[in-house]
C-alpha cells in the first residue's frame, strides 16, 4: 500500500499516490549501449569531448558518439541526442550532457549524465513493449522515463527538477524511488542528502493566444514583422514569472531563429525582419518553482515576399510571383514562379491569396517609381523663331530596356506666352504629338506629366541670354 510522507501536503499526496498506484512500473530496460548514441540538429557552438580528447561539432547529419563523450552546447547553442529505437534528448544551451563510458563496471555509470543545464526528452520506443523506458542520471540522482515527453533541468546548486508533460517517472535517489505522472513535477534538492523529493506539484497550465499571429505575410520588402499577444489562462494557480518564447523554422522547434526569456508582464509576440518563409512560434509560462509548462498552441504562419525586380540597362523592371502564392496584377492574373514586366511610371495594385479563388486577398501597392523610369525625349520639330510660330512638338517615351512605350496618358503646360494643343497619340509605338504657338521673344517651356506620375521640364527654345557679369 503508498502512504505520503510525513508533512507534506493532502494535495501532494494525492498526487503522489495516483502516480504509484496507477498500473505496475516496468522495469527499465538496460541503457542504450555506449556508442549508440547520434549527435544531430546542432545548433551554434556545441562541444564534443571524450575518450579521445576534445572536439567541436557541427554536423549536417547525424554524427555517431563514442563511449564516454560528452557534449557541452555554448550560449545560443542546441542539439539533439538520439538513442536509436528508444527517444531524444533535445539539449538546451548551456548544458552538459555526457555518455557512459565502455566499461559500465565499478559502480561506473549505465545510463547518459546530466550534469548542469536542461535537456527535454522524448521517450519514444521503436518497440510497445510497456518495459520500454530511458534513464537519465542528475547529481540529484536517476530519472527514469516511460513513453512520453519530459524536462529535466539542473541548476547551478545542483538541485534536480523534473516534469512530466505526458507519461510517468520514476525519481530515484538510491535506495528512495519517488513517482510523478503526466502534468506534475518534483525536484530532488542535492544539498539535502536523504531527501528523495519534494513533494509533487502541478506544472502551471499552457498560456493562450488573446491575439493570434497571422497566418500569412504579403511584403515587397523581402522581410516582414509578426505581432500576437498570449496570457495565462483563466484560474491559473500559479502565476507566471517569466514566459519563454520560441520562434523556429521548423514544426519539430529544431532550426530556431530565436528562443528568449521575457518577463511576466511581456505578454506581447513580436519578431522583426523575417525573410520569405514558413515559421512556427510558442510560447511556455514559468512559474516561481522554474517548472515550464506544456507549450501554448503552435502558431503557424507564412511570409511570401513577391518581389519587384528593378529595372536595368537593357531591361525594365519586373515583380516575381513565388510559388504557392496566387496573385492578380491590376485585374490580371499572373502565374506563379515566373516574373511579369511592369509597365513603367505607372503604379500598380497586387492582389495576392494563398488560395486560387483570391479569397480574403492581401493588397500591395507597388509605386510607379518602383516600377520603372519612363526614359524621354522632347522635339520642337521647326526651329524656334525670334519673331514667334507655331510648331510641332514631338514626345518619345521608351522603358529602361529600349522598348516603345504605347498608351500613355501625356498631359502638357505651357510657360506664360505659350499655347499648346491636347496631346495624341500616333500610329507609331512611343510617339506622341502636340502643336506649341507662341509670341514674338518668347521661350518655349513645357511641363510634362505622364500618367500622373512622372513629370519633367523641357525648354526647347528661346532667346539666348547673357550670362551674368562676373
Amino acid at each position: 500500500m503508498t502512504s505520503c510522507r510525513s508533512g507534506w501536503p493532502r494535495a501532494a499526496c494525492a498526487l503522489a499516490i495516483v502516480a504509484s498506484t496507477s498500473p505496475a512500473w516496468p522495469q527499465p530496460r538496460p541503457a542504450p549501449s555506449p556508442g549508440a548514441a547520434q549527435l544531430l540538429n546542432v545548433r551554434n557552438r556545441v562541444d564534443v569531448s571524450g575518450e579521445r580528447g576534445p572536439g567541436g561539432a557541427h554536423p549536417a547529419t547525424a554524427q555517431a558518439l563514442p563511449p564516454g563523450a560528452q557534449v557541452t552546447t555554448r550560449q545560443d547553442a542546441e542539439a539533439t541526442l538520439r538513442f536509436p529505437g528508444l527517444g531524444d534528448l533535445q539539449i538546451e544551451q548551456q548544458s552538459v550532457v555526457a555518455l557512459p563510458a565502455a566499461a559500465t563496471g565499478g559502480g561506473s555509470p549505465r545510463e547518459p549524465t546530466l550534469s548542469r543545464g536542461a535537456v527535454r526528452v522524448l521517450v519514444q520506443p521503436a518497440s510497445p513493449a510497456p518495459d520500454a523506458a530511458l534513464s537519465l542520471r542528475t547529481p540529484g540522482g536517476t530519472v527514469t522515463m516511460t513513453r512520453g515527453e519530459y524536462r529535466v533541468h539542473v541548476d547551478s546548486s545542483e538541485t534536480t527538477r523534473v516534469v512530466a508533460y505526458r507519461g510517468r517517472a520514476r525519481v530515484s535517489d538510491g535506495p528512495r524511488s519517488f513517482f510523478i505522472g503526466e502534468g506534475t513535477a518534483t525536484r530532488v534538492d542535492d544539498a539535502r542528502p536523504g531527501v528523495a523529493a519534494y513533494p509533487p506539484i502541478r506544472i502551471p497550465r499552457s498560456p493562450v493566444w488573446t491575439q493570434a499571429l497571422p497566418t500569412r505575410v504579403i511584403t515587397l520588402d523581402g522581410a516582414a514583422s509578426v505581432e500576437g499577444r498570449y496570457a495565462a489562462p483563466p484560474r491559473q494557480h500559479h502565476p507566471p514569472r517569466r514566459w519563454v518564447q520560441t520562434l523556429s523554422r521548423d514544426a519539430a522547434f529544431e532550426d530556431l531563429v530565436f528562443e528568449r526569456e521575457v518577463d511576466a508582464g511581456e505578454t506581447r509576440f513580436a519578431a522583426e525582419r523575417l525573410p520569405e518563409g514558413e515559421y512556427f512560434a510558442r510560447v511556455v509560462s514559468v512559474d516561481a518553482e522554474r517548472y515550464e509548462s506544456h507549450s501554448s498552441a503552435v502558431q503557424r504562419f507564412q511570409i511570401f515576399a513577391p518581389r519587384v525586380i528593378p529595372s536595368g540597362p537593357g531591361r525594365g523592371a519586373e515583380v516575381f510571383v513565388p510559388q504557392g502564392l496566387f496573385c492578380r496584377l491590376d485585374d490580371t492574373a499572373l502565374p506563379s514562379g515566373v516574373s511579369y514586366a511592369l509597365v513603367p511610371g505607372r503604379a500598380h495594385v497586387l492582389l495576392c491569396a494563398t488560395t486560387e479563388d483570391m479569397r480574403s486577398p492581401s493588397r500591395v501597392a507597388i509605386s510607379a517609381e518602383q516600377a520603372g523610369e519612363v526614359l524621354h525625349e522632347v522635339r520642337l520639330e521647326s526651329p524656334w523663331r525670334p519673331s514667334g510660330g507655331t510648331g510641332p512638338v514631338a514626345i518619345r517615351l521608351r522603358d529602361a530596356s529600349g522598348r516603345a512605350y504605347p498608351y500613355a496618358n501625356i498631359t502638357v503646360r505651357a510657360s506664360p506666352g505659350v499655347d499648346v494643343e491636347t496631346v495624341r497619340e500616333e500610329a507609331e509605338r512611343g510617339l506622341y504629338v502636340t502643336r506649341a504657338t507662341y509670341g514674338a521673344n518668347t521661350p518655349v517651356t513645357l511641363d510634362f506629366v505622364i500618367n500622373d506620375t512622372v513629370r519633367f521640364r523641357e525648354r526647347l527654345g528661346g532667346p539666348i541670354t547673357a550670362p551674368p557679369p562676373r
